[in-house]
């Protein structure tokens, strides 16, 4: 009989739910895209963003909505062990690939749509730094992989993917916000914080308090 109470194991089982619920936010949000494709200014994310969206805003948040779920499922992959281990020169060009992403197109987007949040400077404000600790993140993974010190490397990469996912769990946040019943003016700009600290901070306890579960790099 399997014991699936061992650090092993509990590492695995949680990763797997982690994957298959962040693969079945990030499905939900492309399945938005109806409403963006053209943009729809009377419901969602768009709503009465029409003063100011033909200004430049419709650059930033196309590319943001395109390049972010992409970010997210190669993610995935350069996050599989297996993989990583098995086709390591795939892994290098798709980390690549996800590394000039977020430098060139995510982060760039992010910083401009942060600008225009609705929901006030904290909110504004959290998105915004967001978006700046994906950057530093993403900057040292990639030096670290260039200098070859791949343990190092893993570790940044991996702080910079849960940054990433905060887009994922915004949506959970929010979600707990609205059924709690709190107002939008209340519990946004708290999620846009905690959407992606609360991972990080999971992250750096995992790795001080019980390392075997994080799969510590190798």
């Amino acid at each position: 009989m399997i014991n699936l109470y061992t650090p092993r194991n509990l590492g695995s089982i949680s990763k797997l739910l982690a994957i298959c619920i962040c693969l079945t936010i990030t499905v939900g949000i492309i399945r938005q895209y109806p409403q963006y494709f053209p943009p729809n200014f009377g419901t969602g994310f768009l709503l009465d963003r029409h003063l100011y969206f033909w200004n430049g805003y419709w650059i930033a948040f196309y590319i943001h909505i395109i390049a972010t779920p992409i970010a997210l499922m190669n993610g995935f992959v350069l996050t599989n062990d297996h993989l990583r281990s098995t086709y390591r020169n795939v892994h290098k060009r798709l980390g690549r690939i996800q590394s000039v992403a977020i430098l060139l197109l995510i982060v760039p987007s992010g910083l401009v749509m942060s600008l225009f949040t609705e929901s006030g400077l904290w909110a504004g404000a959290g998105f915004a730094c967001q978006a700046l600790a994906l950057l530093m993140f993403t900057v040292l993974g990639w030096t670290y992989a260039i200098r070859r010190q791949f343990a190092i490397h893993r570790q940044w990469m991996t702080r910079a993917f849960l940054t990433l996912c905060g887009a994922i769990v915004l949506r959970i946040l929010a979600a707990v916000g609205v059924q709690a019943g709190w107002s939008h003016e209340f519990y946004y700009p708290i999620t846009a914080w905690l959407c992606w600290l609360l991972p990080l901070a999971t992250y750096e306890a995992l790795l001080i308090f019980r390392p075997n579960l994080t799969l510590r790099p190798r």
